[in-house]
């Protein structure tokens, strides 16, 4: 079907085009420029429409009231989803009586445009983009370096798109993907990918600080997020509040994971090796500016990740400054969230849960409706790391679940790494261990 506008001195010509069920693609825009003779410089504007970008070029008037001849085509989008193809194209010119040279020439350029517009709403194009695609995401995550290289060894970095080729913006940062050397738990070379954001603002003295995010197992599927639709998943609105702040963000996406190889599940001794090396990885971009203090933030599987970084931070990167951890819904106490009690395995499992440490400040906010983690587990946490000495503030957020905790605590989670890597006097580090253990309010939620 074909519909037509005309508007004075331009034609809107639209097509929609059925799409058999088999046909079935990814949605896409593409947008394909004509070429244009035009005795004057139109002026554009931006038209939204459809959660889409289209550019519409109006003609401005001659001097003696009438519109002059142009000959050519505006630019046309065609968009696709699974169901339908709309293709849009703009003509510009007239065609009265004392140019209908100009007329043929203008229908001839629209069998072409149609003929343009049909191949970039075929199936066929869009499995070929999404291949094509894919394939360069493959190429990108595939380096396997031949030497033995040290961690954080920065291999590759790229622009960060979604799965889909879309570009991920992020206000008032530079948002890239990288790939970096790691390492297992026993010492074997890895390679892990990492989503970094850097901040457009002036480097301040000192360099910049940077936040390692650590992730939480993702849904439905455990998908890398510098791969997947989503990247941001999970990083709103503290990203923002970070960025603003003039921090890099450097967010892991764990060894085997977004890289060939296996990934090390609830490994405390390779997580670390994950995310210590994401750090050094942004220090080895020289356009973050980084400077040597730096902070760790995880939620859930993440909580893990950067609990053992807390222990073995030092060891791995001992020109850095780990000054703060911060840690959501951890999975920390393996032996109760596991059922390893009294098993023949809870030996190995005890092994993953999170040493103490007294060198680094560590902040824990936990949900009292949590049904992933409950809160009587990190209660557990808090009992014994405290009675070692550990410098430990823990934070009961009534109500909260396991997925909402992050969005509920994110501003005061920000604040208290803020005091982290501003505190340049005497380290007197934060004490919560004198706090309520969550029990009560945990039991006084469930009976709600």
């Amino acid at each position: 079907m074909t519909l037509a506008s005309f508007r004075g001195d331009q034609t809107l010509l639209r097509w929609w085009i059925p799409r058999k069920q088999s046909e079935k693609g990814p949605a896409r825009v593409i947008a394909l420029t004509g070429f244009s003779q035009l005795s004057e410089s139109p002026t554009t504007r931006q038209v939204q429409r459809s959660g889409s970008s289209t550019t519409e070029v109006r003609p401005s008037a001659g001097t003696d009231g009438l519109t002059p001849l142009r000959t050519g085509l505006a630019p046309f989008v065609a968009e696709s989803s699974p169901h339908q193809c709309w293709i849009e194209t703009m003509l510009v010119g007239v065609t009265t009586r004392h140019h209908r040279p100009a007329a043929r020439a203008l229908r001839a350029l629209l069998v072409m445009t149609f003929s343009l517009a049909l191949a970039a709403c075929s199936p066929t194009t869009a499995a070929h983009q999404s291949t094509s695609i894919a394939q360069r995401l493959e190429r990108f995550y595939a380096i396997e370096p031949n030497a033995a290289l040290p961690l954080g060894t920065l291999l590759r970095e790229e622009p960060l798109t979604t799965m889909n080729g879309s570009p991920v913006t992020v206000l008032g940062a530079k948002a890239n993907r990288i790939l970096y050397i790691s390492r297992s738990a026993d010492g074997q070379q890895t390679t892990s990918s990492a989503m970094l954001f850097v901040p457009t603002s002036a480097v301040p003295k000192g360099g910049r600080p940077v936040v390692a995010w650590a992730h939480p197992a993702r849904s439905p599927s455990n998908v890398a997020p510098s791969r997947s639709s989503d990247p941001l998943l999970g990083m709103q609105p503290w990203l923002d509040e970070m960025v603003s702040r003039g921090w890099a963000v450097v967010a892991t996406d764990y060894s085997g994971l977004g890289t060939p190889g296996r990934q090390n599940w609830l490994d405390g001794k390779a997580e670390a090796n994950d995310v210590v090396g994401s750090v050094l990885a942004a220090q080895h971009d020289s356009s973050v500016g980084a400077g040597t203090q730096w902070v760790a933030w995880g939620h859930s599987y993440g909580g893990h990740a950067v609990l053992w970084t807390a222990a073995l931070a030092r060891q791995l990167a001992p020109s850095l400054s780990l000054v703060g951890v911060a840690a959501a819904a951890p999975v920390a106490e393996l032996v109760r969230l596991e059922g390893a009690a009294g098993q023949s395995w809870e030996p190995l499992v005890e092994k993953q849960i999170p040493p103490p440490q007294t060198n680094v400040p560590v902040l824990i906010v936990q949900g009292t409706k949590d049904s992933v983690v409950p809160a009587s587990t990190t209660a557990t946490l808090q009992k014994s790391w405290c009675a070692q000495g550990v410098p430990l503030t823990v934070e009961w957020v009534k109500g909260a679940t396991h997925e909402s905790v992050v969005k509920v605590t994110s501003r005061g989670v920000v604040a208290w790494l803020s005091q982290r890597l501003t505190d340049h006097g005497p380290r007197t580090f934060p004490n919560g261990c004198s706090v309520n253990d969550g029990s009560d309010d945990e039991k006084a939620s469930s009976a709600q």
